[in-house]
Formats: structure tokens, sequence, C-alpha cells
């Protein structure tokens, strides 16, 4: 296996999931939220892309697929609930088990905990 940084889009989801398992996410996706990310928010995006990318070991046949991966953030910064993937099983995989993995820090806030909760990230590598 090598280590690989994907592009990585991190764009907002508000859902709700109750179950620790990974499982599809129904089809088309859930309505996404997007809120435009100034400096706090901007800031903890990319921590988030930071702390996944670290823990993210792929595949080279992992090239030019995608992963659409939905999880919740805790205050604490914990992932938890049901992943919801969509796409390339193999990298769905990968992506879940990096954001499981991930040292993913507490929100600095409130505002910004309400607004990354419930998160989702695109995993294209390339």
């Amino acid at each position: 296996m090598r280590r690989v940084f994907p592009y990585c889009l991190l764009s907002l989801v508000f859902s709700s999931a109750c179950s620790t398992h990974a499982s599809p996410l129904p089809s088309p996706l859930p309505s996404q939220v997007f809120v435009p990310l100034d400096g706090k928010k901007m800031q903890y995006a990319q921590d988030i892309k930071s702390a996944v990318q670290i823990k993210l070991h792929l595949e080279k046949e992992f090239n030019g697929k995608q992963c659409t991966v939905s999880f919740n953030i805790s205050k604490k910064g914990a992932t938890h609930g049901d992943f919801k993937t969509e796409g390339y099983k193999p990298l769905c995989a990968a992506a879940v088990k990096a954001i499981q993995d991930a040292d993913i820090p507490a929100p600095p806030d409130n505002e910004i905990h309400e607004i990354f909760k419930n998160s989702v990230i695109v995993f294209k590598p390339y």
C-alpha cells in the first residue's frame, strides 16, 4: 500500500444517522447545504481534511474513482453514528477507515460544531 494525498472536497450535509456500521447512501445524496467558509470555518475544514489525509492509504487502482462519505462529528471532535457511503466500494472502505482513525480536533465553538456536525467528504484520488 502506498499513501497518496487525494483531492478531497469537504461539503456540509444536514442529515441524521443512528448506527455504527457503514451503509450505502440513498440515491441521490441528501440535500447539501453549502455554508460560506470564512477564516475560522475554513481553518476547521482544513483541519478535518488534514487529519483524514494523514490516515488515508490508497491503492493505485483508486485513481480516477470516487467515494462520498457522510459522517457525524461530536463536540469533542470524535466521529460517531453511521458512516454512509456511495461510490467505489474499496475506496469507500479506505475512506471510512481513515475518518474513523483520524484525530479530528474538537470544533473551536458551538457555531462551528453546528456547521460541521453532519459532514460529507468526497474522495477523488487522481
